[in-house]
């Protein structure tokens, strides 16, 4: 009924869809087990949707499989700043940087917790994180 009235309904929609099956399997006894694909999916849905709670909850699934896994704390980061959490997404964008495989990941994670710093005013740090992300600017 809430999400009606939540401007951003259409998106919403499909995620409290997921949800629903998801809570409602437990309750007809039959077991439902997501891939980290479809967990990521979830995420990433629900980011666009513009729920942090379940992109983070989502996030939390992957890095509890593998707590390197740098696009899941990408994730996690976007869900933290999404939801103004701004030491979380420092503390998960250190983490995807350094366990970051590639040099878009460094990059991204770079840039969110430059972000996240700028955001609780911490100038000096944000800086310092920009010029990470330079190092891995794509050309």
């Amino acid at each position: 009924v809430l999400l009606l009235h939540d401007k951003n309904w259409r998106h919403s929609l499909p995620i409290a869809a997921m949800v629903a099956v998801l809570w409602a399997a437990p309750v007809a006894s039959q077991e439902t087990q997501l891939n980290a694909g479809q967990v990521q999916q979830i995420a990433i849905a629900a980011l666009r949707g513009g729920d942090p709670v379940i992109a983070a909850q989502a996030a939390d699934a992957l890095i509890e499989r593998d707590a390197t896994n740098a696009g899941a704390l990408l994730l996690r980061t976007e869900a933290a700043l999404m939801a103004r959490d701004y030491i979380n997404a420092v503390t998960f964008g250190r983490r995807a940087y350094w366990n970051a495989s590639t040099s878009n990941q460094r990059f991204s994670a770079s840039r969110l917790v430059a972000w996240a710093h700028a955001q609780q005013d911490n100038d000096t740090w944000s800086q310092v994180w920009l010029r990470l992300a330079r190092q891995d600017a794509p050309n």
